[in-house]
């Protein structure tokens, strides 16, 4: 036999060889279940000890477990059926998979006056005398103008704040830059239900916002054009100083309440109040009596000051900072959260500004999240 001949033998050979083995591969994926449920889920008996194959889901259904409600929690039950095909009879059944999504999220419920928990719903409404919004794990309360003092009460304990204004001050010269007009009426958002908007709170220019979430809220003074100082002032050594009055007095002392900066620095209330500028946390905790024992629990925080521009979510020369928070009680016995950052994040920004300070008053630390649990439960059903 020639070398041609034998060179072609291999190749007819190898041809039959490569086509067996497609036509294998074809037949067994084939007889893999072919079916997408989307939910990242995988739809296969969960404990290995059928021999049957799950061809299709015939139905799906979600529902919550209501009963399982806390205030960082949700719990779901995930009712799968599915058509089961036994691979040596060809008979066909039904088999039932029972499994659970857990939600997490800090303030996702709140216990209503019942005490049952109720999904949060971070939406102001109007009332006869300002906004209100009560369907949290704490409560906001405001008059209908924004000289009036906002109501921010956790389990019973009110705590009452209101913006006072906007200083600048350059080691020698301090000057307002924005005076609070009181007169300024409040609006709900009607794109966003959780901000209450005080359109030129601070004059033209400068709006004030309190907006509502599930474990604290914001208030966010926002910037539509640049801060001015007078000639006399340099730009370059100028800082700009946020206030806010706080009934700290009442507060602390009728209502037991201890504050903390950075979670160990205790603050006497009872003493001419002056905290160094601070990047951490200003906290307040409840002394409470449980079982003969006193303890501290936390009620809220003040966390971050962050001021952003507009570039912030765009991707691109994005303009941020933290600003320093501190305590201060002035000479009327006055005491503000007054807040600090450098007049040069002003003049390099792109407009509007937005400078925000952040109450918390959940437990959790991280954002929501929600995983799945293993699946528990693989009944077969009745043909």
């Amino acid at each position: 036999m020639s070398a041609k001949v034998k060179r072609y033998g291999k190749v007819i050979v190898l041809l039959v060889v490569l086509l067996t083995v497609l036509v294998l591969a074809a037949a067994t994926i084939t007889r893999l279940p072919a079916w997408s449920n989307h939910s990242g889920e995988a739809d296969n008996d969960p404990n290995g000890q059928s021999g049957d194959q799950l061809t299709r889901v015939l139905s799906r259904d979600i529902k919550e477990i209501v009963a399982k409600r806390d205030y960082n929690h949700r719990l779901w039950q995930v009712v799968k059926e599915f058509e089961v095909v036994d691979p040596d009879t060809g008979r066909t059944d039904t088999e039932q998979i029972i499994s659970h999504i857990v939600e997490v999220g800090c303030g996702i419920c709140y216990q209503d006056e019942k005490g049952d928990f109720q999904v949060t719903d971070t939406c102001w409404q109007e009332t006869k005398d300002g906004f209100l919004m009560d369907t949290a794990a704490y409560e906001l309360q405001v008059g209908r103008t924004v000289g009036y003092w906002l109501c921010y009460t956790i389990d019973g304990d009110d705590l009452y704040l209101r913006p006072a204004g906007i200083n600048a001050y350059d080691g020698v010269n301090i000057v307002t830059v924005a005076e609070l007009d009181g007169k300024v009426e409040g609006a709900i958002d009607p794109c966003d239900s959780s901000r209450l908007v005080f359109a030129g709170a601070f004059g033209k220019g400068i709006d004030l916002v309190l907006q509502a979430g599930p474990d604290g809220y914001h208030q966010d003074v926002i910037f539509h054009e640049s801060l001015r100082l007078p000639d006399y002032m340099n730009p370059e050594e100028t800082d700009i100083f946020l206030y806010t009055e706080l009934s700290l007095d009442d507060y602390c002392q009728n209502q037991d309440i201890e504050v903390f900066i950075g979670g160990d620095e205790y603050v006497d209330v009872n003493e001419q109040i002056n905290t160094s500028p601070t990047l951490e946390n200003i906290e307040f905790t409840k002394v409470v009596e449980e079982g003969g024992c006193l303890f501290s629990r936390d009620r809220f925080k003040f966390i971050d000051s962050k001021v952003y521009d507009s570039r912030v979510g765009v991707g691109v020369g994005a303009n941020q900072a933290i600003a320093h928070k501190q305590l201060f009680r002035d000479e009327d016995d006055k005491t503000y959260l007054v807040e600090t950052l450098g007049h040069s994040f002003f003049r390099e920004a792109a407009y509007p500004v937005v400078w925000d300070y952040e109450t918390r008053s959940g437990t959790l630390t991280e954002d929501e999240d929600w995983y799945a649990m293993p699946p528990i439960i693989s009944v077969p059903m009745l043909p």
